[in-house]
């Protein structure tokens, strides 16, 4: 990723990074980027759910909160509804149509002003996505009757999945099934 950043520095000014592990070794790689070319670097840190996936599945849905607990449930309602997909690993041109779904989505949640709304980050997650097909980016996605409600943008370091982007449906209509946390789950 960070070559691929690397390569288009000419090209962008700010990058965000959500939803990444502060210690991670993507943010030192990129602050190392950025600080080598004398450009200005700012990082806010706040909590963010980490998902430990070792052991076997009771143990680790026993650890679980009573809001993901209920996600069996939530799933039986959205197959009420139609039917389920989903899929965790979209690549190639597959995972090239989901992102373009999942930004759909993600700047309709957000509204005008979100950083989607830039073509160039667009692009950017377009370019991050396609250098690291297909053993280093995936998308993850949910859909009832072919109508998408969330999707994950994930890269692959080492051994561990890092969801660098988040968009779910959360209209009036979906938010009850809580479709982010569905597919998380």
């Amino acid at each position: 990723m960070i070559g691929a950043l690397d390569g288009a520095a000419g090209a962008w000014d700010t990058l965000y990074l959500g939803n990444v592990a502060a210690q991670s070794r993507t943010v030192a790689a990129a602050i190392g980027l950025m600080e080598g070319r004398g450009w200005p670097v700012v990082t806010r840190a706040r909590s963010a759910m980490v998902m430990e996936t070792g052991g076997e599945w009771e143990d680790f849905r026993r650890g679980l909160g009573r809001t993901v607990r209920t996600m069996p449930r939530k799933l039986r309602g959205l197959e009420r509804r139609g039917a389920v997909r989903f899929e965790p690993g979209l690549t190639g041109e597959a995972g090239g149509a989901a992102l373009e779904q999942m930004m759909d989505l993600y700047r309709r949640r957000w509204g005008a002003g979100n950083w989607l709304e830039d073509p160039a980050y667009r692009e950017l997650l377009r370019r991050m996505r396609a250098a690291h097909d297909p053993h280093g980016a995936r998308v993850a996605g949910l859909w009832v009757d072919d109508h998408p409600l969330a999707f994950q943008l994930i890269f692959r370091q080492g051994d561990r999945d890092q969801s660098l982007l988040v968009a779910a449906d959360r209209s009036p209509e979906w938010s009850k099934q809580s479709p982010g946390m569905m597919l998380d789950y």
